[in-house]
């Protein structure tokens, strides 16, 4: 089932294009900016996550959207998004600051702007203690055991996260300082991390968890394309449980996360 989202815009000839390109990936309902209106496609479609276009909005627009989440609870559980170029996201956030909890800018790839959507909202959903409405993008488990994905490849983590989602809670993070946020007030029962990533390597990160008392026994499995014998040397001198290397053996990887987590 596909996540849906409510597309708040003040016009349909502004959002046209930005219905069209969600709606490829998401079940997408466009929604007017009355409060009877919001109110009444979140009581009837009850979406995922609300976003509001910023294309061609005004002031009243979002002032439209608190009062509505002040009146409706379920629109106040909803997460809202904002969408918008650069310039309407800075206009956004210098007179709305914190009302958001996902800024997308669109002009990233909606491969990216998919990653960002599915990781902040099953964060604000885990947040909040209760599950989506719809289809879940990051987590569908059945055994309770959440598996934690760190990988810069948008496309490596979809499929990491398609092969392992129908037995384990699947949470995926595309950079190490975002799966340390995560890991900061969540627990998970195993990572899965890539080696090579800017910013943070995935040396840096398994240092970070073992300096950690919180993290420092969560079994951590390297899962990554670096070959190099001096490279595995270093890693493995971390305490790892495992080293697999990509392209992806579902069969070693299932062998490996049942050793570890069963």
């Amino acid at each position: 089932m596909k996540d849906k989202i409510l597309i708040i815009g003040e016009n349909y000839s502004d959002i046209e294009e930005m219905y069209t390109q969600f709606g490829r990936v998401y079940e997408v309902m466009i929604s007017s900016p009355i409060i009877a209106d919001i109110c009444t496609h979140v009581h009837y479609f009850r979406p995922d996550m609300i976003m509001l276009a910023l294309e061609g909005a005004h002031d009243y627009v979002v002032d439209e959207y608190k009062t509505a989440r002040e009146a409706f609870e379920n629109v106040k559980g909803t997460p809202f998004a904002v969408a918008g170029t650069t310039d309407d996201l800075m206009w956004f956030n210098q007179n709305w600051a914190n009302l958001a909890d996902i800024t997308i800018d669109l002009s990233k790839s909606m491969v990216d702007i998919q990653l960002q959507i599915e990781v902040e909202v099953d964060k604000f959903y885990k947040k909040n203690g209760r599950p989506k409405s719809a289809g879940d993008s990051g987590a569908t488990g059945t055994k309770g055991k959440t598996i934690l994905v760190i990988d810069d490849s948008p496309i490596m983590l979809k499929i990491i996260r398609e092969q392992l989602r129908e037995y384990y809670d699947v949470v995926i993070v595309s950079s190490g300082q975002l799966a340390l946020d995560y890991l900061a007030d969540k627990m998970v029962d195993m990572i899965l991390l890539d080696y090579d990533m800017p910013e943070m390597s995935g040396i840096d990160v398994m240092k970070k968890l073992k300096e950690n008392a919180k993290t420092k026994s969560i079994p951590v499995v390297f899962l990554t394309g670096v070959s190099e014998k001096a490279k595995i040397a270093q890693a493995l001198m971390l305490g790892p449980q495992g080293y697999l290397l990509k392209p992806i053996d579902r069969d070693k990887l299932f062998a490996m996360i049942h050793k570890c987590i069963g």
